[in-house]
């Protein structure tokens, strides 16, 4: 169950609570610079599945269209991290790249973060291999 205010927009990579809880980050953010400071977010590779269109997470249904997430089988290679199922970018492929580096670009220009803490990029996953097998 989400709290009313959902901090981390349900574990969605690219997005924070622009309209409650984190309304004023990019005025935050300028103001860190303006004090010669800097802002790093963090990410997981392991991209929050929301398959469902009524969940309204682009990104991920982007990366679905785009093929650019890992595939066992044919199927994309569901894993558990922070977001429960989660599906992960093939950085060994030029389409996972691109739309890797799109999306932090429009997150860019909401928040101007300095770096990026990439957390568990190594693929991590709390299961060992498949979690389940899809039905």
């Amino acid at each position: 169950m989400w709290s009313d205010i959902d901090y981390m927009q349900n574990y969605r990579n690219f997005l924070y609570d622009d309209k409650i809880a984190f309304k004023d980050l990019p005025t935050f953010i300028n103001t860190l610079h303006s004090l010669g400071m800097k802002w790093v977010p963090i990410l997981d590779a392991g991209t929050a599945a929301r398959p469902l269109e009524s969940e309204n997470y682009p990104e991920y249904l982007d990366g679905v269209k785009n093929n650019v997430f890992l595939k066992i089988n044919g199927e994309v290679f569901m894993g558990q991290v922070w977001p429960n199922d989660a599906a992960f970018p093939d950085f060994f492929d030029s389409r996972g790249i691109k739309w890797w580096q799109d999306n932090l670009d429009e997150m860019h220009k909401k928040v101007a973060f300095d770096g990026l803490w990439l957390d568990m990029n190594e693929a991590s996953n709390f299961c060992v291999g498949v979690c389940y097998q899809r039905q």
